[in-house]
């Protein structure tokens, strides 16, 4: 385990730790010993050939782990993830972001691969300046609450800038009474 000496005996860990070991001293050390843990597991498990990388050369077969040695590699990880359970939903909030910076790039590219279908639609209805600069969708249902308490307000600020073309995109979502008011 790493730890901060701050006199000859008195490491900064266990119960008779010198006074000048503040907590981000105490916590640093932790941190370290559980990032060299994981880091000698994870060298380990690379160097004995069971990380697999696509693309990568297959290991040799006489250097692969024996049965005993796998069994001892499972139990490092359990014993680490036993001890340090936070690392498990790290790892979890890290795929979520990466699953949701994912789902934002896909609509990014959706809406830039659909934005003319989206605004030049001959079957869409324009309201405000045709050849206003900043053209507005809004996508409603004829039976949306929302929707009809927020177009008196979206409508004023289109008449007041006078540059701004708002095209209605019909999206009946809330029911089969919304499809037929559609048509």
């Amino acid at each position: 385990m790493i730890r901060k000496v701050v006199s000859k005996n008195k490491p900064c860990s266990g119960k008779d730790r010198p006074a000048s070991c503040t907590k981000s001293t105490i916590l640093m050390g932790e941190f370290m010993s559980k990032l060299f843990t994981a880091l000698l597991c994870a060298v380990f498990i690379s160097a004995s050939g069971l990380l697999a990388i696509p693309g990568s050369v297959k290991a040799d077969e006489s250097k692969a782990l024996t049965d005993a040695q796998s069994k001892q590699v499972e139990q490092l990880i359990e014993k680490y993830l036993d001890e340090n359970p936070e690392v498990v939903i790290q790892a979890i909030h890290k795929y979520q972001q990466q699953q949701e910076e994912e789902q934002r790039l896909r609509q990014v590219h959706n809406l830039e691969s659909m934005r003319e279908s989206l605004e030049q639609s001959d079957t869409s209805p324009v309201r405000g300046n045709p050849d206003g600069d900043v053209t507005l969708v809004e996508f409603f249902d004829y039976r949306c609450g929302y929707c009809k308490r927020v177009h008196s307000t979206v409508t004023d600020a289109v008449n007041a800038d006078g540059n701004v073309r708002l095209v209605y995109k019909e999206f009946p979502v809330l029911g089969p009474e919304s499809v037929y008011l559609a048509r």
